[in-house]
């Protein structure tokens, strides 16, 4: 049984996260994927930020993430055999508002479990469409 078709045959928990106040915190939504043995296989993220110097710092160290030339704001990937296996894309709204100057860069985060998990539908068409 392939990657993918473990994920298609387990569960997920969308949670929502606020992570506080300050400019370079997040909010939007979690989901977690599990496989049939409750191992979590995939973590994503979608939200927004007002400065993602933080959470890049962490995908960058933590996660081995590294940049790829886009039209948007930042495309970070972390590869196996030159394949994508994580993916961190910020991208700037088409209308920042004074009043809400902590949704200045939209998130699309996804982190799969190495060698095991293979990159969402989602994450792969994001990706054709950077090229």
């Amino acid at each position: 049984m392939s990657a993918s078709q473990v994920l298609s045959t387990s569960f997920r928990l969308r949670v929502p996260l606020v992570t506080g106040p300050n400019p370079d915190d997040l909010v939007g939504s979690l989901t977690y994927y599990f496989d049939p043995r409750r191992n979590v296989q995939r973590i994503t993220f979608q939200g927004s930020t007002g400065d993602p110097q933080r959470l890049l710092f962490l995908m960058t160290q933590s996660y081995r993430m590294q940049p790829i030339p886009s039209l948007n704001a930042g495309l970070y990937l972390t590869q196996r055999n030159r394949r994508a296996e994580s993916m961190l894309r910020i991208t700037h709204p088409p209308v920042v508002k004074m009043t809400t100057p902590n949704t200045r860069a939209e998130i699309v985060l996804e982190i799969n479990r190495p060698g095991t998990s293979m990159p969402s539908a989602a994450m792969l068409q994001l990706l054709e469409h950077e090229k």
